[in-house]
């Protein structure tokens, strides 16, 4: 970051020399010609290392895939889910949300928080 920082000041440096109304036109077009090729040479190199960065992320995505279904079997898919109806409960101690299947409630049953372990009564 602080590279990226140190190339804008230095670009504003040179800018701010340009600005001498001294200077030949000629001259001064040279110099925005040179700054325009610096940002557009640091835009490449910055664009080549998003890629680079976006392609390891890629395959750590895929690692740590390959690492969850090792450990937690299968991946559970958004549609197993919809066969069933679930009610979102609030422990009234710590506000923990908790998703329950409404078949298994029943009147005058309870559930322990995970988070408080209070006693949560339907």
């Amino acid at each position: 970051m602080d590279l990226i920082i140190d190339k804008i000041k230095n670009l504003e440096e040179k800018i701010n020399c340009i600005k001498n109304p001294n200077d030949d036109y000629n001259a001064i077009l040279f110099d925005v010609l040179g700054i325009i090729q610096e940002i557009v040479s640091d835009v490449s190199t910055l664009n080549k290392n998003y890629d680079e960065i976006n392609d390891y992320v890629t395959v750590l995505d895929e690692n740590l895939g390959n690492i969850e279904e090792e450990l937690f079997g299968f991946e559970v898919e958004e549609s197993e889910f919809e066969d069933f109806e679930y009610l979102d409960i609030s422990c009234e101690v710590c506000g923990e949300q908790i998703a329950i299947e409404k078949s298994l409630l029943n009147e005058g049953s309870s559930l322990e928080c995970p988070n408080c372990h209070n006693k949560i009564k339907f």
